[in-house]
């Protein structure tokens, strides 16, 4: 005679229980014994948790899983497949994505972020870099630090050792968008090396800063014209 697993009702369908599966009768179970977890709810419908549930090695989900709480998380987390969030996401330490993923909504980072490799951004529209005057530069910059100074009108990078601009910004306002024109400023206020191997140009007049020093390597030249 073929062994008969129990009934059971599965979104509105009578089917076997499957092996390895248990049923939990709520009728039998006593409320308020010591060290309970599962217990009969409120209206004596069903079975609920009565306190935390500690997993203490792997927890598996076939189908689809719903919170209706937080979900805290205090190790590593491995999801082999996707992951949908349709509220807020909070990461209290470290998280590591090892593959590729999508966002398709905003991404606010409140604090330092981190990407240990190339960062694409695939979009027509445009990448906003942050801006302030001059005064608003970080207190101590790192090489390769970029922003948009609004008290000069143009982009500038720091290179380790001092600021400088780029590509981009600032020049003579017009009619047209013309790059004919380059704009220096006229006054130097801080000692500067120029690149060994590199010459340099500036547009004059021009005034030294009591004080400052100018330092042309051998082999390179400053031409003011």
């Amino acid at each position: 005679m073929a062994t008969r697993r129990p009934l059971v009702l599965v979104n509105g369908v009578t089917s076997e229980l499957p092996v390895g599966d248990v049923v939990v009768d709520s009728s039998g179970i006593a409320p308020g014994s010591a060290n309970q977890v599962l217990q009969t709810n409120a209206g004596g419908t069903a079975s609920e948790w009565r306190s935390n549930v500690v997993v203490p090695g792997t927890l598996n989900t076939t189908g689809v899983a719903t919170f209706a709480s937080g979900v805290g998380i205090s190790g590593v987390t491995a999801f082999g497949n996707s992951v949908g969030v349709s509220g807020a996401a909070q990461f209290g330490s470290t998280a590591t994505v090892a593959g590729t993923a999508t966002l398709q909504g905003a991404l606010t980072v409140a604090g330092s972020a981190t990407f240990g490799g190339v960062v694409v951004v695939n979009t027509s529209g445009a990448l906003t870099l942050p801006e302030g005057t001059t005064a608003e530069r970080p207190a101590v910059p790192a090489s390769g630090d970029i922003r948009f100074n609004t008290t000069l009108t143009q982009f500038e990078g720091y290179n380790g050792i001092a600021w400088g601009a780029l590509g981009g910004g600032g020049g003579a306002v017009g009619s047209g968008t013309n790059a004919v024109f380059y704009e220096n400023d006229t006054t130097v206020t801080g000692s500067y090396t120029i690149t060994t191997g590199k010459n340099a140009m500036t547009a004059g007049p021009i005034t030294v800063l009591s004080g400052v020093t100018v330092t042309v390597p051998s082999g390179s030249s400053w031409t003011v014209v």
